[in-house]
């Protein structure tokens, strides 16, 4: 999910929240708590669809897709939104840099953002997709889910999905 070690292995006994974006969707993505943005990274990959039949059907889906990794730090803690392209969606905007480009990347590409001052709020825009995908949201074990959220459950802009301990 990552192409980093180092980075996926300070999500180990942490939790994540799977959130699908169909066509008919919100397609903005809004900061789950407070953060600096410490790195992203563009991975290349394919463009399956992410639509609930697919994710059952090809084996570590997400892994396999285009996807845009954002490294968020909020106090000593860790959190990743990530943005997973799909079939006709490998268009994704940042706030901080607009369109990522280019679209189909052939490499990995990470960009270093630890001395720029990328600073967002809990709630304000990440980015955005063209159309529907999923999104990722990763959290260091210094992170409880809500327990109001469940499987299949829609999540609205603003409404809580966990809390830091």
């Amino acid at each position: 999910m990552f192409y980093d070690k180092k980075i996926q292995n300070q999500y180990i006994d942490g939790s994540f929240v799977t959130i699908y974006l169909s066509p008919k969707d919100y397609h903005r993505v809004h900061m789950p708590f407070d953060g600096k943005l410490e790195r992203t990274i563009h991975i290349p990959g394919r463009l399956f669809s992410v639509a609930t039949h697919a994710v059952k059907q090809i084996k570590n889906l997400y892994c396999k897709n285009e996807r845009l990794v954002c490294n968020f730090k909020n106090l000593d803690s860790k959190f990743a939104v990530i943005f997973v392209a799909a079939i006709n969606v490998s268009s994704i905007e940042t706030s901080w840099r607009g369109e990522i480009s280019p679209p189909y990347p052939k490499k990995t590409i990470t960009t270093d953002y630890m001395k720029k001052k990328v600073i967002l709020s809990k709630g304000d825009e990440v980015g955005m997709f063209k159309s529907g995908s999923t999104v990722i949201l990763l959290f260091d074990r210094k992170y409880k889910l809500a327990e109001s959220l469940k499987k299949n459950k829609l999540i609205r802009v603003g409404e809580k999905i966990g809390i830091y301990s």
